[in-house]
Parts: structure tokens; C-alpha cells; sequence
């Protein structure tokens, strides 16, 4: 396989990801450690549940840096609309 080169811009946007990947999910592996201490706490399950989102969000973003372009995604048969910065 031929090495691909990738842009200077690029790379340091894949690494940027990376890292918002790896901080929700540490994020998220806090709050289900929570969750087993106190599994009836609300709030933890509502944090929970916005830490996956986070997560998908952030593959989403990861995604289309790497592919996206202008073509649409779609997730359950809806599309995915995610606004660049």
C-alpha cells in the first residue's frame, strides 16, 4: 500500500479529535463508575446520557474531517446535520 500523505492542517485536526475523543470518553467511564455507586442518581443517568451523545458527536465530527465533504449522513434513517467550525 502507498504511504498517503496528509497535510500538516489535517493531521493536527485528526489529532485535535482524537483528543475530544479520549476526554468523553474518560468523561463517560467517570460517570458509569458513578452510576454503579449510586445507581438510582438521576442527574448521573442524564450525565451519562449527554457524555454518549458527546461521544457520537465527536465520531460524527471525525467522520466527515476524514470523509464528509458535502455528502449527507444519515443514522436511523434520519440525516445528520453537523455544522462546521
Amino acid at each position: 500500500m502507498e504511504d498517503m500523505a496528509i497535510s500538516k492542517d489535517l493531521k493536527a485536526l485528526i489529532e485535535a479529535n482524537q483528543n475530544q475523543l479520549k476526554t468523553a470518553i474518560r468523561n463517560h467511564q467517570v460517570l458509569v463508575a458513578k452510576l454503579k455507586e449510586d445507581p438510582d442518581n438521576t442527574d448521573v443517568q442524564k450525565d451519562i446520557q449527554e457524555a454518549q451523545q458527546s461521544i457520537v458527536i465527536v465520531g460524527l465530527e471525525q467522520f466527515l474531517n476524514n470523509f464528509g465533504g458535502d455528502n449527507p449522513i444519515y443514522a436511523d434513517g434520519h440525516q445528520i446535520m453537523l455544522e462546521k467550525e
